[in-house]
């Protein structure tokens, strides 16, 4: 999924707060010579819940904790490494230096001590990140991803820091936001897919502020990873996902409709047969819908698209 097909608010091409682009006069001197990426340990993720928000301290701690198990049962990845590595090809392509094929494994904050398992490299790429998500205030069933990154650049013959720059970004809160079950459903299929585009959108940003280069606006506030056909149906039984995956073979016109208690139709065609039923498909849907579950009904998919929560 690229991150331009995906922009909801342009921001300005200011640089991040204290940002220091790379110096061309020392740039020049690269040409030919090593830059090396670093890896750290995965940061611990934050799965902060309205149920946590309850116990304060403890359940602050508990959103860390409980957020740790969630990657780990999910087999959810760090993107921070893959953007480091992007970033080290970025800043060879730019200076005709050599990116070096593996990623040096790091765990410290000290320039010298970073710097010191590297002697053949002249630039370190290196990049701590930080991940979570959360319920959004007032609203405590649907949930927000984050994901921020400190890059820096260090010259491995003088151990200093030659260029650094910062990057956030989030999920749109008011664009398809999930609840719990569905960002983590599938394997958290949508939890991996925000923390992709927005790891993304953050390397467009820093490599821009590191390589000083001409300011481009990112968008680092972005529409939460449409649901697709291969996601759950909110709300739904194994029956009535089922239903669903027979829905997917009608011809069109077609509509999908649910409820939040479990009930499900779906229609296809302009000629009901009763004729006292809408012809529009949707129409129809809903009001058979609403009709079974005794309470308000939202479309799912019109025709081969999902606009559950579009509205």
């Amino acid at each position: 999924m690229k991150p331009h097909a995906l922009l909801a608010l342009l921001l300005g091409a200011s640089q991040s707060a204290g940002a220091a682009a790379l110096d061309p006069q020392f740039a020049a001197t690269l040409n030919g010579q090593t830059v090396q990426p670093t890896q750290r340990p995965a940061p611990r993720f934050t799965a902060f819940s309205a149920g946590n928000a309850l116990f304060g301290v403890f359940g602050a701690l508990s959103s860390v904790s409980s957020g740790d198990k969630l990657v780990a049962d999910n087999q959810i990845e760090d993107p921070t490494p893959r953007l480091s590595r992007t970033l080290a090809q970025r800043l060879a392509a730019s200076y005709g230096m050599l990116a070096a094929p593996q990623a040096l494994a790091v765990d410290d904050s000290d320039n010298a001590a970073l710097a010191a398992p590297a002697p053949n490299s002249r630039l370190l790429v290196d990049v701590q990140g930080s991940w979570k998500f959360a319920y959004l205030g007032l609203d405590t069933s649907h949930y927000q991803v984050e994901y921020g990154a400190r890059a820096k650049l260090i010259d491995t013959a003088t151990k200093k820091v030659v260029a650094n720059a910062n990057c956030q970004a989030q999920s749109d809160r008011k664009l398809q936001p999930p609840t719990y079950d569905e960002m983590l459903a599938n394997q958290a299929a949508r939890l991996k897919r925000a923390l992709a585009v927005l790891s993304e959108a953050c390397g467009e940003q820093l490599s821009h502020e590191l390589l000083g280069q001409p300011a481009q606006p990112v968008a680092l506030t972005l529409p939460f990873a449409p649901l697709t056909v291969d996601d759950p149906v909110p709300n739904l039984s194994p029956k009535g996902q089922e239903r669903f995956r027979l829905f997917l073979q009608k011809p069109l016109p077609r509509a999908f409709a649910i409820s939040d208690n479990g009930y499900s139709v779906s229609v296809a065609g302009t000629h009901p047969e009763n004729p006292a039923l809408p012809t529009d498909p949707r129409a129809r849907a809903l009001q058979l819908c609403q009709d079974y579950a005794h309470r308000a009904c939202q479309l799912y998919m019109v025709d081969d698209k999902i606009v559950y929560g579009s509205h």
